[in-house]
């Protein structure tokens, strides 16, 4: 398979038996015990932060959270994420690029259920080319697919709007 993000065409091949290996260790990694084979700890009554933030009672980020999710959470912010993702992948997919934009796509998917209504939008924008790899990975069956990253740039110029709107952490440059 090889990606190609839209407009930019000429990225590398990757291999069919490259996918399969990057699936496999996914879906092993995420059905194993752990290493020892014992079973996962039972969950506690004590909450846990998410990647997205802490949520309000009704399950949904305020637009104050759902910033600090996009842009302050974490190490490396998840805006910094998405976009490493999407120039690495454009540079050639391969085992660590595919797995990258699996994990950045999953953490968009959570963070697309938590989001209030003026990010919505925003967020499933960002999420078009990483949808578009999994569902070719699940499918199997094309040779290659063409990303749409001019949705994912378009959805994070909407969300850093709306943050900063909103007066939210809106990444490196707010207040610039």
């Amino acid at each position: 398979m090889s990606v190609s993000p839209r407009p930019a065409p000429g990225l590398r091949a990757v291999r069919p038996a490259v996918v399969a290996g990057v699936v496999g260790v996914l879906l092993l990694g995420a059905c194993s015990g752990g290493a020892d084979g014992t079973a996962d700890p039972a969950p506690s009554d004590t909450p846990t932060s998410t990647a997205t933030g802490t949520a309000s009672p009704e399950g949904t980020l305020t637009v104050q959270e759902a910033c600090s999710a996009m842009y302050v959470d974490g190490d490396t912010s998840l805006e910094r994420r998405v976009v490493a993702a999407l120039v690495d992948i454009s540079e050639g997919a391969d085992t660590d690029s595919v797995a990258t934009m699996t994990a950045v796509g999953i953490e968009l998917g959570s963070l697309s259920v938590d989001v209030p209504a003026e990010l919505a939008d925003a967020v499933d924008a960002v999420r078009v080319p990483f949808l578009q790899l999994q569902e070719n990975l699940d499918a199997g069956t094309e040779p290659s697919v063409e990303l749409d990253v001019a949705s994912a740039r378009a959805g994070l110029t909407e969300y850093r709007e709306v943050c900063d709107a909103a007066g939210g952490p809106a990444g490196d440059d707010a207040g610039a």
